[in-house]
């Protein structure tokens, strides 16, 4: 649990962090803003290499500090790190596939699909896919069973569906999904 709290940790400070100027680099889009075949972009302009990088870096941190405070024992300094910098590059890469799924699906960044019907799977999948790559991680990482890594992405989403509502409110996130 103390994990996947260095993960919303590492997000929320990722939020902030994204708000401030960066070198021009790493404000490009990931994808280059190169587009797929059907003439859409791949992922589009919200996915940044500052998100990316700065995902990876503010979780390490989140579980260095972690580490620190002795939540998290029988780890060293650099076990935690490195287990907080995987964490954090399985959120941000897990985000892809659903990012470019939803420009083959016209959906802009940030939005709600227009059908009713598809818009409370499109919230539940926009909430799990970046869990599901952190319990991937952990699955090779900690000892917990496959019932504890499910209940834990069960507790995961609800917490990261929270999250986002809370950053929104805040003005730290332009859309709450």
């Amino acid at each position: 649990m103390v994990l996947l709290a260095a993960v919303a940790l590492g997000g929320a400070l990722n939020m902030m962090l994204i708000r401030y100027r960066w070198p021009a680099l790493l404000e490009a889009p990931i994808d280059g803003g190169r587009y797929f075949g059907d003439g859409r972009r791949l992922f589009g302009d919200n996915k940044t290499w500052k998100g990316f990088v700065g995902m990876i870096g503010t979780t390490a941190l989140a579980t260095l500090a972690a580490c620190s405070l002795g939540v998290l024992p029988g780890r060293t300094l650099f076990e935690a790190g490195m287990i907080g910098a995987a964490l954090g590059l399985a959120y941000v890469a897990a985000e892809l596939p659903n990012s470019f799924v939803k420009r083959r699906l016209d959906i802009h960044p940030g939005q709600l699909c227009a059908s009713n019907r598809v818009r409370l799977l499109q919230l539940i999948v926009d909430q799990a896919d970046s869990v599901l790559g952190c319990i991937v991680v952990l699955a090779f990482t900690t000892a917990y069973s496959l019932l504890d890594l499910m209940a834990l992405a069960v507790i995961a989403v609800s917490v990261h569906f929270s999250m986002n509502i809370l950053l929104y409110a805040a003005g730290l996130k332009r859309a709450w999904t």
